[in-house]
């Protein structure tokens, strides 16, 4: 899957660093090699699927062939990806991380406990009472770190 670069590291840093990118694609002077002249070097046969509409048909076509074939499958190096894990801010300039289980956009905290055969770590309740705690649609810690369960808090607290 070709996004270009890194796309979950552009993701962090567009979230979290104003987009601020240093290693991520060729925004931040990071180039991967064209993967047909990587197929062509090793005497691989190679297939681009470019389009989300191609990618039945190419996927098709990639799986009736016998043998090593080199697909590149285009994706949007700005795509957004979900779910995630997602951190918060701290007023200290730490990041509070989220467990795996408890990935952006977040469940509300009733449906995560009914899920989890295990109880929830702290970390899952700090993120809701952070979010809760931020009456000013506005505020940027939340809207940047966790936008959906943001505005899904806001909606059900009627603001």
């Amino acid at each position: 899957m070709n996004n270009r670069g890194y796309a979950s590291i552009r993701n962090t840093q567009r979230n979290y660093f104003a987009g601020r990118y240093l290693g991520t694609g060729p925004e931040a002077g990071l180039f991967l090699p064209d993967l047909e002249k990587v197929a062509d070097t090793y005497g691989l046969p190679f297939l681009r699927i470019s389009d989300a509409a191609e990618l039945d048909s190419g996927l098709a076509a990639a799986l009736d062939r016998q043998g090593p074939l080199l697909v590149d499958v285009r994706l949007l190096p700005d795509e957004t990806l979900a779910p995630k894990v997602a951190a918060l801010p701290q007023p200290d300039g730490s990041m509070l991380s989220m467990p795996l289980e408890d990935m952006s956009p977040l469940l509300p905290l009733e449906a995560l406990q009914e899920e989890m055969l295990v109880p929830l770590l702290p970390a899952s309740f700090t993120a809701r009472n952070h979010a809760r705690s931020c009456s000013d649609p506005g505020d940027a810690a939340p809207s940047r770190a966790l936008p959906a369960a943001a505005a899904r808090l806001r909606a059900d607290r009627g603001a």
